[in-house]
């Protein structure tokens, strides 16, 4: 399925917040590459966690504490490992997003850091469609923070639906072709 130019820019999730990013992710995941695609497209600064160091809580703590990140793009075991480590929560707190995405949060430590008042934020994604679902929600539904929307470009026509105007992803998502072309 080709992906334009454009829906790559806008689907990446980053370019719609504002401010200084931290990318934990490795460069080969595609969900880093589109982060790193947005935010760069967004105009906001990006910061990429050092691959020479082992992301052990001490190197995850200093290095997010060092860049100084409104956001940090990071996977679910990462968010874990940092939340364990004294002062980790203190530090997920100060930020205005946690977005990680790869597999899911444990319900238990989810719930744990939305009583600290941690913006957590997941989102599924694939190669394919760019990002298809997140848990991003407004202040009425805060609690809410494992339940997954999906995004206003995308719908999902039952098996064999004609669409005239769209391009059909592989999970079955469409994506308008006056949004994005």
């Amino acid at each position: 399925m080709p992906i334009r130019h454009e829906a790559w820019v806008n689907n990446g999730g980053a370019a719609f917040v504002l401010g200084d990013h931290y990318l934990v992710t490795p460069l080969t995941h595609m969900y880093a590459r589109l982060v790193m695609i947005s935010t760069l497209a967004g105009g906001n600064r990006l910061a990429i966690f050092p691959p020479t160091l082992p992301p052990t809580a001490a190197n995850l703590i200093e290095t997010i504490r060092k860049s100084k990140p409104d956001v940090v793009w990071i996977v679910p075991s990462l968010v874990k490992l940092i939340a364990e480590e004294e002062g980790g929560v203190d530090l997920l707190k100060s930020l205005e997003i946690v977005c990680s995405a790869g597999g899911p949060i444990p319900n238990e430590l989810g719930e744990k850091l939305l009583a600290e008042n941690v913006h957590l934020m997941s989102a599924i994604a694939s190669s394919e469609s760019g990002i298809i679902m997140n848990t991003v929600r407004d202040s009425e539904n805060v609690k809410a923070w494992d339940y997954f929307r999906r995004l206003p470009h995308v719908a999902v026509p039952s098996l064999g639906e004609s669409r005239g105007g769209t391009l059909r992803a592989r999970a079955g998502c469409t994506f308008p072709y006056g949004q994005y072309s």
